[in-house]
């Protein structure tokens, strides 16, 4: 049987995160990671929010933004910016009113870019590339974040119980 042992996190360092606020009284979201065309794709979204009327700022952090960019040349709410430290993105990204995943198609394991929205404590809004559901994009423009993706056990992810698992990975290959 193998162990997945996921990426652990010292909750506390980032305790200061949840005392961000949303600013501002339009809705500001954000993405942040790479953009694979045909795996992670935002096109759909995209076109779906240059098409309506509600002000809104959606903030892409990416270093891969040739998908993004053509929407943010022609629309000022599709805001495209580079790369930044993990540090100072978090804490954008803890300023937002909700954050965006593009889900990965066919991958079971939860990337380490949803830990960090848990970390943010921001409702994130969970987008298929390829069967896109405009109600939930609309749900979340007007602040209705009940259908926000649930982190599941986000304790497994804190560092001390991490570093448990290694021991205990550790002791019972000891013991054969």
């Amino acid at each position: 049987k193998i162990a997945v042992i996921p990426q652990g996190f010292r909750f506390e360092d980032y305790a200061h995160l949840w005392d961000e606020q949303p600013r501002g009284d339009i809705p500001r979201f954000a993405y942040a990671g790479l953009i694979i065309p045909g795996r992670r794709d935002p096109s759909k979204l995209l076109q779906y929010l240059h098409e309506v009327d509600t002000p809104f700022e959606f903030h892409v952090f990416t270093k891969t933004g040739d998908i993004i960019r053509p929407f943010s040349k022609k629309d000022s709410r599709i805001i495209l910016h580079d790369f930044m430290p993990r540090d100072a993105l978090l804490r954008e990204l803890a300023g937002m009113d909700f954050l965006v995943n593009i889900e990965n198609a066919g991958t079971k394991q939860t990337p380490s870019k949803l830990i960090d929205y848990w970390l943010c404590d921001r409702p994130v809004l969970n987008i298929r590339s390829f069967e896109f559901d405009t109600r939930i994009v609309d749900q979340f423009l007007a602040g209705d974040y009940r259908s926000a993706l649930v982190i599941n056990e986000p304790d497994q992810y804190r560092i001390e119980n991490v570093a448990e698992k290694f021991l205990s990975l550790v002791n019972s290959g000891n013991e054969k």
